[in-house]
């Protein structure tokens, strides 16, 4: 198997929303039915334009690595650089933090 890590380039924004929203139906798909009452199509448009917003923020502070296997985009990684608040237990400043997400 030939697989590879890099970084999103501006072509991989459809594969990147459509992961985001593969990801969201599968999780859809673990939820107890009892949890489900609301309009699971509005909630795939705003996953959507999240997915969108997320892509065109990445940059100095926020980096979306790509995994490819034989040459298909296949999952992703969102790394971010936030904040932290003046009150925090780490002392504030600016802190990171890897989401594995698909």
């Amino acid at each position: 198997m030939n697989w590879i890590i890099r970084e999103a380039r501006e072509e991989d924004r459809e594969a990147f929303v459509s992961l985001s929203l593969e990801l969201a139906r599968f999780n859809r798909s673990n939820h107890d039915p009892r949890c489900t009452f609301d309009d699971f199509g509005e909630v795939l448009r705003i996953q959507e334009r999240e997915a969108l917003e997320t892509f065109e923020a990445r940059g100095e502070n926020r980096k979306i690595l790509l995994a490819e296997l034989e040459g298909r985009i296949v999952g992703y990684a969102l790394g971010k650089v936030i904040e932290a608040e003046e009150a925090a237990d780490n002392g504030g400043g600016e802190s990171g933090f890897w989401i594995n997400l698909f």
